[in-house]
């Protein structure tokens, strides 16, 4: 579709326009509120709402103050066909259209309306249509274009796939109404679960019934197992019991024996703790004399090792002490150095502070200095009203006048009047004395009156043309005087010098403003005085305070030589000092080793003696009670005693081994657990025979056969039916899956040549190293520029406007081969800079070529850039 013309009459506030529309790119530019967004409303309400709507955006284009109808009128070529279209809308409302081609006709009203709808829906992608339109005031986001039909069949053909016809979006329809019978869209979950649920509980509720049929079977053999046991227990019992009686007189005999043997080994135990007792006095007896013996060679050794330990020990103590005393002369040797040190530093750190001081006054001054030499400037800026931009208005004010009076002038004639004799002539009132063959020429570009006194009035009037062209000299002067009255000055060129004047007096200030800065490092005025004061208050209150009566520093260089002195007298002493309190610690060390080995040695002597004297009247007392001999006497009565006792207790002990009493215990233990186990085994088999009989008789009469018959029944027509459906879900989902991919796959190919339709425009603007990443849904992802790739959100608002305008045009473009619709962008690009807006200039030319561009703007140079554009000014 193309836009050839457009005539608004009472709309909103314009009373009158009419547009011609170039081929490729218009721009349409005038300042607010002059009509230009009327321009892009009235053409989506001519198209869209019918000329009786009462809608509150029809309403609002009626002017304010008068009670007439809006009109609009468009002339459009859309295909084959070639129309004028107009409507009034609010008061005399009407409908008319005029189709030039393929064939005239004309229509009104409502049919005119549906007939112009059924062309455009014909041979316009409506959609892509509001897509690419940019309004006034909006941001301009990326373009909502995956709905175009349009664009999808011009995107098809530059892949070179086959686009998609309405008999495969027919069938891609009817595949997913039958995919949806059987699963949901979104997650894909069966519907057919009823079907499956079903098919799962006929084979519980068979399986269910063959487990009952089963435990029939598995009841009747249990039965006769239990029944055969019964009989062979109730055979058993009597051998079994006479084994018991058997055993049992077996086992008295032998437990008569084991009673003896027991009474034996009892007297033997108790002789041998007799024994025992003699043996442990007699060994207590011999360990005492010998543990004398050993505690009186530790004490005599322990004396020998203690006399020298106890020499060492005390010439340590003694040059311990004398080294502490060397350590109180090095101290107070360093506690004078360090005061000197400490003064140097506090010297020091004054002489800096008052530098730091001169310093900040410095700074001060300096700084006062600019503020007096940036008020001046400011001043001359204040009295200066020109600037660049009132230049510029100026400079063409002075073209405009000077190409209007050259084309006055050239089109005007002259006059001349020779004096053949002197006389007195008026010209426009204006009196005029010649003289005997003088000349005075006029250039006649209007009306001129020429009189002779007494004699003739002559008026010469030149053609219309010329007249005009004089109307628009003085229009042009009246404008240049218009533009320089508040400006101050009387021409170009005081305008020039005083702009220049401005110009220096701005470029000083802005220098001013550097320095300023570069003073203030980042600090304010403020802080630099308080950092005055501060300075002065810690410099005063050090000499105030300072009490050595050595002079101070003449500079930061002797205080430093101070320091450094100091330091130096400071370091030989803390050294010495150091020294001597290292042997100090050495000396304390190793006394107090040697003192904690000597008291040690003390106490372990002192132990050793008092344990050797406990254990001399231990044995003193036990000897009393009872001599050496007695001891070795009980004894060896006690041992003679227990080898008798022990002999007699192993006879018996063979005696009773060839009767092995453990066997005979155990065979008689155990033939009365088998007779008990028969017994329980008998009745526990006859209680569950009985149950099982039970079982048996009541599995006859519940009809488990015949019910498992019916489940196997249920479960065979479950099966066929789950079958069926689950091979005709199989067949749907492969087939929707197959052609989701294809769908896929032809929508990937749609993204190639859009991506490299914007990229080739986007290079103009942003170089060759610019690519974008397009999306399913054919809208910019990521932008990379330089190697940098950034999300299309995390780009700033000047860069997202332009890759918007760049969708739009790429789109454009490559639905325009095919149609198409005009690109309409109305004020955009606010946020690009000068530089970016001559290459997004270049990218709307070039787009222009192929497709129809409309601009409205108010800031002409914001489009200064867009070659061959036709300028249409309002």
């Amino acid at each position: 579709m193309r836009l050839l013309k457009l005539s608004l009459d009472n709309w909103r506030g314009v009373a009158a326009l009419a547009v011609e529309f170039s081929e490729g790119v218009t721009l349409i530019e005038g300042p607010n509120e002059i009509g230009k967004s009327s321009i892009v409303e009235a053409v989506r309400m001519l198209f869209n709402e019918l000329d009786s709507s009462k809608k509150y955006l029809v309403k609002a284009i009626k002017p304010v103050d008068q009670d007439i109808g809006s009109h609009v009128e468009v002339e459009v070529k859309s295909g084959k066909y070639h129309f004028i279209y107009s409507k009034t809308f609010n008061k005399t409302t009407q409908t008319s259209l005029n189709v030039l081609a393929p064939s005239k006709k004309q229509l009104t009203g409502r049919e005119a309306h549906e007939t112009v709808e059924k062309m455009l829906d014909e041979t316009v992608d409506m959609a892509l249509w509001e897509a690419l339109l940019v309004d006034q005031g909006e941001k301009v986001a990326l373009a909502n274009i995956q709905d175009s039909a349009g664009l999808a069949k011009a995107l098809d053909k530059a892949a070179s796939s086959t686009a998609t016809g309405s008999d495969e979006t027919g069938l891609y329809e009817a595949v997913k109404n039958e995919y949806e019978r059987y699963f949901t869209l979104k997650t894909g979950k069966s519907r057919f679960s009823a079907e499956e649920t079903a098919y799962d509980k006929a084979g519980v509720a068979l399986e269910a019934a063959q487990k009952a049929v089963a435990e029939v079977e598995t009841t009747a053999e249990a039965h006769h197992r239990s029944a055969a046991e019964v009989l062979r227990i109730k055979a058993e019992l009597p051998e079994l019991k006479d084994k018991v009686t058997d055993y049992e007189k077996v086992w008295q005999a032998v437990k008569s024996l084991k009673d003896i043997v027991e009474a034996k080994n009892k007297e033997c135990v108790a002789t041998q703790s007799i024994q025992q007792v003699a043996l442990d006095a007699q060994s207590t007896r011999q360990s005492l004399i010998d543990d004398i013996m050993t505690g009186q060679d530790k004490v005599d050794e322990a004396r020998k090792k203690q006399e020298p330990l106890q020499e060492k020990t005390d010439k340590l103590k003694g040059q311990s002490g004398n080294a502490q005393l060397v350590i109180a002369d090095w101290r107070t040797k360093v506690k004078a150095a360090r005061i000197n040190f400490d003064l140097a530093q506090e010297d020091q750190r004054h002489v800096r502070n008052l530098e730091a001081l001169d310093k900040e006054k410095n700074r001060l001054k300096q700084l006062g200095d600019i503020s007096e030499k940036k008020k001046s400037s400011v001043q001359v800026l204040g009295s200066i009203k020109i600037n660049d931009a009132t230049m510029e208005r100026l400079r063409e004010a002075e073209s405009r006048l000077a190409i209007a009076r050259g084309t006055r002038n050239t089109a005007a004639f002259n006059i001349s009047v020779t004096a053949e004799t002197k006389f007195v002539l008026e010209l426009d009132g204006e009196e005029v004395s010649l003289r005997e063959s003088e000349v005075v020429t006029r250039n006649v570009a209007s009306q001129l009156r020429m009189r002779l006194p007494g004699i003739t009035t002559i008026e010469i009037t030149p053609s219309q043309s010329v007249a005009e062209l004089q109307e628009e000299a003085e229009d042009a002067e009246e404008a240049l005087g218009y533009v320089m009255s508040p400006l101050g000055v009387n021409n170009l060129k005081e305008a020039v010098i005083a702009n220049e004047q401005r110009a220096d007096a701005q470029r000083d200030v802005d220098r001013l403003k550097a320095r300023e800065e570069e003073i203030l490092q980042g600090d304010s005025v403020e802080e630099i005085e308080q950092a005055v004061s501060s300075y002065e208050a810690k410099c005063d209150r050090y000499v105030n305070q300072r009490q050595s009566q050595q002079g101070l520093p003449e500079s930061v260089a002797d205080a430093s030589k101070r320091v450094s002195n100091a330091k130096s007298d400071l370091s030989s002493p803390e050294s010495a000092l150091e020294a001597a309190q290292e042997r100090a610690d050495t000396l304390r060390e190793n006394y107090g080793k040697q003192d904690s080995q000597l008291r040690i040695m003390q106490q372990t002597l002192a132990g050793l003696a008092a344990a050797l004297t406990d254990k001399k009247g231990r044995l003193d007392k036990a000897r009393s009670n009872d001599s050496d001999g007695k001891l070795d006497e009980r004894a060896a009565k006690a041992n003679a005693g227990v080898m008798k006792l022990e002999k007699e207790a192993v006879s018996l002990e063979e005696k009773l081994s060839e009767s092995s009493p453990d066997s005979t215990e155990a065979l008689l233990k155990n033939s009365g657990d088998v007779y008990e186990r028969a017994t329980s085994d008998l009745i526990s088999e006859e209680q569950n025979l009985a149950v099982l009989a039970d079982r048996l008789q009541q599995a006859q009469a519940d009809g488990r056969f015949e019910e498992m018959e019916t489940a196997e029944r249920n479960l065979e027509e479950s099966q066929r039916t789950f079958e069926l459906i689950q091979r005709r879900a199989e067949a749907i989902e492969l087939l929707w899956k197959t052609l989701n991919e294809h769908r896929d796959t032809i929508r990937e190919a749609y993204v190639k040549p859009l991506k490299e339709a914007i990229e080739r425009l986007g290079k103009i603007v942003f170089g060759s190293e610019f690519e974008v990443e397009i999306g399913d849904d054919w809208t910019i992802l990521t932008r990379t520029l330089h190697g940098k790739t950034l999300p299309f959100d995390y780009l700033s608002i000047g860069a997202k406007e332009q890759l918007g305008i760049l969708a739009r045009l790429a789109a454009a473009q490559i639905v325009a081969k095919h149609g198409g619709a005009p690109l309409i962008i109305d004020d955009a690009l606010g946020f690009s800079d000068p530089s970016r807006l001559e290459k997004i200039g270049a990218a709307i030319a070039a787009a222009g070529e192929h497709c129809q561009i409309i601009i409205l703007t108010c800031t002409p140079g914001r489009f200064t850039h867009v070659g061959k554009a036709e300028v249409v000014r309002l």
